[in-house]
């Protein structure tokens, strides 16, 4: 290492150790904006400094897959999705079209032996990756983790979904930003401690930017309190 850390990045490159440092945080990323010209500008100066290669339009980053249609940029985690199957065995089982039951309300029965907690764990683990480009995972992958109880449905879901994903439409001529919120709770649907579930989702310029499935902090007392939080958590007011 120097003796000195570097003041600016034109510094850092004059060391060979700084300068490998700085190559390890800057492997895959992303460059975007609506400026072409300043992206080009910004990529050539790059490759002055580091051994880059330019890898084209988005196609895959992190895990996520990028398809471009004519509607927009679809993104989707179909690989992940096809292997969460095939490693916990359950290809052959029965395809299912909704996630959860309608209106079901899970308890805990303390006098039940836990039975395969490890595997359910592992399932829930990895449900939860497929969170980052399914906003109808969320509730369901919640609910599952919290009791722990059988999620091979949420399996067969996945199985049944391959193809789904989030869509980033594409509008031209688009000048002013449009914010449009979705907010909803229930009402104590947590038999376990009292408490409601709240749910949320953001589109900006109808592409979906934030979603969330959190159990409500307070137990409330009336269906209106509980919107009212679940309205102040959305908009992130204390």
């Amino acid at each position: 290492m120097a003796e000195a850390e570097p003041i600016d990045e034109d510094e850092a490159l004059k060391h060979s150790v700084w300068k490998e440092a700085m190559a390890e945080e800057l492997n895959d990323f992303l460059v975007t904006g609506s400026n072409l010209e300043g992206i080009e500008e910004f990529k050539n100066i790059m490759k002055e400094k580091f051994e880059m290669t330019d890898l084209g339009k988005l196609s895959y980053f992190l895990g996520m897959e990028f398809t471009y249609t004519p509607t927009g940029l679809l993104m989707q985690q179909k690989k992940y999705a096809k292997e969460l199957p095939q490693r916990f065995k359950m290809v052959s089982y029965n395809l299912v079209a909704s996630l959860v039951e309608v209106n079901v309300k899970l308890t805990k029965d303390e006098d039940s032996k836990a039975t395969y907690d490890t595997i359910y764990q592992k399932i829930v683990g990895s449900l939860r990756f497929l969170c980052n480009s399914r906003p109808d995972f969320s509730f369901g992958v919640g609910l599952m983790s919290k009791f722990m109880c059988n999620p091979k449905k949420l399996l067969r879901y996945v199985h049944g979904t391959i193809d789904y994903g989030l869509l980033f439409p594409v509008k031209k001529q688009q000048t002013e930003f449009e914010m449009l919120g979705f907010v909803d709770s229930d009402y104590y649907g947590d038999m376990v401690e009292r408490k409601g579930t709240l749910g949320y989702m953001f589109l900006l310029n109808n592409a979906p930017i934030s979603w969330c499935s959190k159990k409500q902090p307070v137990i409330t007392l009336s269906s209106c309190e509980a919107e009212y939080i679940s309205g102040s958590y959305a908009i992130g007011l204390p």
